[in-house]
């Protein structure tokens, strides 16, 4: 009969499979973008000139032939959404911006739902000038959006020094991690001599479903100082600690979010 600690791996090891199923299906799914047509960057003779002088050209988009700025978009309630198209992102993954959103080709457009994709979009953070573009035909309608993207990561570091001690942390956090628009968060520190590291990766919208995965680990040592009866007398131990946390979140309705969490130390 395995003992308690061995079931505990065998389970752990169960749940960082599953995980990383997941997370190579999702980063090796197929992207639903459909070229977006041509746009340039300024006119002909500014395009000419751009590899001198990138930096003074203002960005310009052209969309493609029939697609002009949305309007108000309950004008467009009821009609088929025939596809939907990404132009100006140079790192975010347009299949994940689809998982992003609840809108897609094949459904009828709601307009209810396609402004809270809008928010839910610009809430990121991710982009610059949010636009879209539309092109109606008899069949339905084709939907353009134009982004940029921004940057992302943020690097962090931060020193205490007081009452004899002293902490460095330092690391890198980023909600877009390679264009996947995951979430990482990676850290380390130093209290004290003992170092200790956290890495967190949350998988947000898994599949297009309200669904998230999240997975953080981590490592811990610090140096603990007992005293005993007599102030003269004490010891020194040093406490080391790991673990793993694995967690499902889903928001099913706007005002309902439900969390499957579950923890490993050692």
């Amino acid at each position: 009969m395995s003992s308690l600690p061995d079931l505990k791996m065998h389970v752990l090891r169960l749940y960082a499979l599953v995980f990383c199923v997941l997370l190579s299906g999702e980063l090796r799914a197929e992207s639903d973008e459909v070229p977006a047509g041509e746009f340039t960057i300024g006119s002909p003779s500014q395009t000419a000139k751009a590899s001198k002088k990138k930096a003074s050209k203002k960005y310009e988009f052209t969309p493609p032939s029939g697609y002009v700025l949305m309007g108000p978009s309950r004008k467009y309630h009821g009609m088929m959404v025939q596809d939907i198209r990404f132009a100006g992102l140079k790192r975010t993954r347009s299949f994940r911006l689809l998982h992003h959103m609840d809108v897609s080709p094949g459904k009828p457009f709601d307009h209810d739902l396609f402004d809270e994709d809008m928010r839910r979009l610009r809430n990121k953070e991710l982009f610059y000038d949010v636009r879209v573009y539309v092109k109606t035909e008899e069949d339905g309608l084709s939907l353009l959006f134009h982004m940029r993207d921004k940057w992302s990561m943020l690097p962090y570091f931060n020193f205490i020094r007081g009452g004899g001690s002293y902490q460095v942390v330092f690391g890198a956090y980023d909600i877009n991690l390679f264009g996947s628009m995951f979430m990482m968060d990676a850290n380390f520190m130093v209290f004290d001599d003992q170092p200790s590291g956290v890495l967190y990766l949350t998988v947000p919208r898994l599949f297009g479903l309200p669904l998230d995965i999240g997975a953080d680990g981590g490592l811990s040592r610090t140096i603990r100082t007992v005293y005993g009866p007599q102030t003269s007398s004490w010891y020194i131990y040093a406490m080391e600690s790991q673990w793993i946390n694995l967690s499902l979140e889903s928001e099913p309705v706007p005002w309902l979010r439900l969390k499957l969490w579950q923890k490993f130390s050692w």
